[in-house]
């Protein structure tokens, strides 16, 4: 009998995977504020921003 072709995206390898994670609290000011300036979303948005900004002061 043929195996079955896994259905969806295939698994990463651990080294790609994302395991951290924190919690940034904001006024309701401050997440309008950073919701307009990141599309489509904002936890991508954030994380582009956030490793440019580290990868330029650890340099």
């Amino acid at each position: 009998m043929a195996k079955k072709k896994a259905i969806g995206r295939p698994k990463l390898p651990d080294s790609e995977k994302r395991k951290g994670a924190f919690l940034v609290k904001l006024t309701d000011a401050e997440y309008d504020l950073i919701k307009q300036a990141a599309t489509p979303r904002v936890g991508t948005w954030a994380r582009d921003v956030l490793l440019k900004a580290a990868k330029r002061l650890v340099k």
